[in-house]
C-alpha cells in the first residue's frame, strides 16, 4: 500500500452577504460607498474593477460594514470579493454595481476680468461667464437668486459694489469658482443741497456769492 497523500478542500466564503449597490452616477474624483449586510466574521472583503482593487480590505464582523472606493476617474464596474485570509479561498458576492463617472466642468472665467469702476447711474454692467451653460452667480460669496444665465446684468446703484464669481455646474458636478471680479459704483454726489441765490442782479465786474 502506497503512503497516504493528505487532501484538504477548504471552504469558500459564504455568497449570502447581500451588496447593496453603490451610487449609480458621482462625479470625477469622486468615491463611492458599497454596503454588505451580513458579512462573515474572519472573512475579509474588498472592492474590484474587474482584476483592479478599489479599496482596502475590510473584515467581516458578522452584521453590516461599508466598503469605500479610491477616488473614480473613469466609469467603473465594482464588484465585491470576499477572501478566507488564511486559505486564500475567494469568490465574489452578487450585486454588481456600474458607476458613470461624469466630468467636471472647466472653471469659468468672467470677461471683463476687472476691476470694474463707474459711477451711479451710468449703463448697466454686464458680467459674461465663459461656460455656456450651468452658470450661477455669486456676489461676495452669497448665492445670487435666478441669476443662472451666461451674462449678469449689474445695475449700476452703489449696493451693488462687490465681488462677483460664478460657478458651472453640468450633470450635477460643479466647477471650481471662477476669479473674482471686484465692481465699484461710486456714489454721485447729492444733488438736494439748497443753493443760495439761485438768481441775482448785479452790475457788470461785481462779484456773486453762492452758499
Amino acid at each position: 500500500m502506497s503512503a497516504a497523500t493528505s487532501v484538504t478542500i477548504n471552504a469558500l466564503p459564504l455568497v449570502t452577504p447581500i451588496v447593496t449597490p453603490a451610487t449609480t452616477t458621482v462625479c470625477n474624483g469622486s468615491t463611492v460607498t458599497v454596503n454588505v449586510a451580513g458579512s462573515q466574521a474572519g472573512i475579509n472583503y474588498e472592492l474590484f474593477n474587474g482584476g483592479t482593487s478599489l479599496s482596502s480590505t475590510t473584515a467581516g464582523t458578522g452584521g453590516a460594514i461599508n466598503l469605500v472606493t479610491s477616488a473614480l476617474t473613469a466609469n467603473t464596474t465594482i464588484t465585491v470579493r470576499a477572501t478566507n485570509p488564511v486559505t486564500s479561498c475567494s469568490v465574489l458576492l452578487t450585486g454588481t454595481s456600474v458607476v458613470t463617472v461624469n466630468p467636471i466642468p472647466v472653471t469659468p472665467t468672467i470677461n471683463p476680468v476687472g476691476p470694474v469702476v463707474v459711477c451711479e447711474g451710468t449703463a448697466a454692467i454686464v458680467l459674461t461667464s465663459s461656460a455656456g451653460a450651468g452658470n450661477q452667480w455669486y456676489k461676495d460669496g452669497a448665492l445670487i437668486g435666478g441669476a443662472t444665465a451666461t451674462t449678469l446684468n449689474i445695475t449700476t446703484l452703489p449696493g451693488n459694489s462687490g465681488s462677483y464669481t460664478v460657478i458651472s455646474t453640468v450633470s450635477g458636478c460643479a466647477s471650481g469658482v471662477s476669479a473674482a471680479v471686484a465692481v465699484t459704483i461710486n456714489q454721485l454726489p447729492l444733488t438736494s443741497v439748497g443753493v443760495s441765490p439761485v438768481s441775482a442782479i448785479i452790475c457788470s465786474g461785481s462779484t456773486v456769492t453762492v452758499s
